[in-house]
């Protein structure tokens, strides 16, 4: 059976981060929301399945990431792209 996309957690802009522990935090990054899904590779994870979220990034100099690097990258530069993953969710 194949994983469908799992909709992402859309992030929110605010002050002050909320508290408690039904939130989630998450590190800003300029980059493009991805998921990756994993179905027989997951099994080296101990799991059937999983899905991936997180986001497709490039890195300057700094070690920052960089929209306008990764909007050069994509057709250019593929091994400049990084996926940082957000969160996993195992089926």
């Amino acid at each position: 059976m194949r994983l469908k996309i799992v909709e992402p957690l859309l992030p929110t802009l605010v002050g002050k981060p909320p508290e408690g522990d039904e939130w989630i935090h998450e590190i800003k990054f300029e980059g493009y929301r991805s998921q990756i899904i994993i179905d027989h590779a997951a099994k080296r994870l101990g799991l059937d399945s999983a899905v991936f979220d997180g986001e497709i990034v490039v890195l300057n100099d700094a070690g920052l990431s960089d929209f306008a690097a990764l909007c050069k990258a994509i057709t250019r530069r593929q091994h400049d792209l990084y996926f940082v993953g957000l969160r996993a969710s195992p089926s």
